[in-house]
């Protein structure tokens, strides 16, 4: 993982802003995740009552996933895109869901949407690890081309929060510390509302070596 510990989310709920816009998901006519508020409540709002019904959206959103994961190996990103929403339209809560959606978006070279949906997801708990993210690409080299066109990116629009915050992100489950950490400072420094960057700041910092 990310031998960075727990991350402990001392601001509460209630007091959760994320800075970043998303586009939201449709669940049905009526509902939609709009990424304004962490996973986790996502999770306990949309919750099924029934074992018949969480077997029924765990057959389904897994299922979606798996075409999805396919056409992602095949860089067919908009498709992967497309089942992805459909995956979380039928399991809304799943924040692993919602991670590989920013995963795609990422690929997609859609930067602020990812970080849009990275940001609540993170202020549920820690995310991926390396070996979990790479094994979704059909090769690390394809991985390295879009983690440095997200550089070159942040490095032409030093005064935009969401790509250093997403680049922070995937600096973090590459392993690279100290680099996040600059990352998470540089966001926190831009983008004062946003708490997920500043405890990440925090946390990458105690992690780096005296």
């Amino acid at each position: 993982g990310w031998s960075l510990g727990a991350m402990i989310y001392d601001y509460g709920y209630r007091s959760y802003h994320n800075p970043y816009q998303a586009r939201p998901v449709y669940v049905s006519e009526n509902t939609q995740v709009t990424y304004t508020e962490p996973i986790t409540q996502v999770a306990v709002k949309s919750a099924p009552k029934e074992d018949t019904e969480v077997r029924e959206i765990t057959r389904k959103s897994e299922s979606l996933i798996g075409e999805s994961q396919a056409a992602f190996k095949q860089r067919n990103y908009l498709v992967a895109l497309e089942l992805a929403d459909k995956a979380i339209a039928a399991s809304p809560g799943d924040g692993a869901l919602h991670e590989y959606r920013a995963l795609v978006l990422f690929a997609l070279g859609k930067y602020g949407d990812a970080a849009g949906v990275l940001n609540p997801v993170l202020a549920s708990g820690p995310g991926w690890d390396w070996s979990t993210m790479i094994a979704l690409y059909d090769s690390q080299q394809t991985y390295t081309d879009q983690l440095q066109n997200l550089e070159a990116y942040t490095e032409q629009k030093p005064e935009s929060a969401d790509s250093h915050f997403l680049l922070g992100y995937h600096y973090m489950v590459c392993g690279h510390t100290e680099k996040s950490y600059e990352q998470f400072d540089k966001t926190a420094t831009l983008q004062p509302a946003d708490s997920i960057a500043r405890q990440l700041r925090d946390l990458t910092k105690s992690s780096l070596p005296d």
